[in-house]
């Protein structure tokens, strides 16, 4: 099932020999997040949704009936979405969310997940896994653990400095 990056998304890897070492990581790094990102959202063709889309309803599903207000749903995003109210709207259209205004303050709105969502995401679950499965699949578990444990290791140090 391994979808192949189409030449417009080459693998920059090593592109830059004379670069200096953090640079190269970079851009590998980037690159990377790139292509895993394109193999994603051609699963997520299946279903018609994009994975901003996905990413909302990832994250409403979590929460089911209970729903999120829209800035907790950002806050909550594995990759920023530049115009949340937008995708919101999509998937509205579509009736996969509802959107209710609160009653206790009306500049809150509550977004929950409808089951037609649901069912859209529980379609694509073993799809998405055995997708994530593939692409992490020339690495060893404990080489997985150890990839994850530098990555929480840049990610924590960035977050620090931000």
């Amino acid at each position: 099932m391994m979808i192949s990056m189409p030449d417009k998304f080459p693998l920059r890897l090593a592109s830059c020999p004379s670069a200096p070492l953090p640079q190269q990581v970079f851009l590998a790094v980037v690159s990377v997040a790139e292509m895993l990102d394109y193999q994603l959202a051609q699963v997520l063709r299946a279903e018609d949704i994009t994975p901003a889309q996905y990413n909302v309803m990832r994250v409403l599903r979590g929460v089911m009936d209970e729903g999120h207000p829209c800035h907790e749903i950002a806050s909550r995003l594995v990759k920023q979405v530049p115009d949340l109210t937008r995708v919101l709207d999509r998937l509205e259209a579509r009736e996969l969310i509802s959107r209710i205004r609160e009653t206790g303050d009306r500049r809150v709105v509550r977004v929950r997940i409808k089951p037609g969502g649901v069912d859209i995401l529980n379609r694509l679950d073993a799809a998405v896994r055995a997708l994530h499965h593939e692409q992490f699949s020339a690495l060893s578990e404990s080489e997985q653990k150890a990839l994850l444990d530098l990555l929480h290791r840049i990610g924590t140090a960035s977050e620090a400095k931000s």
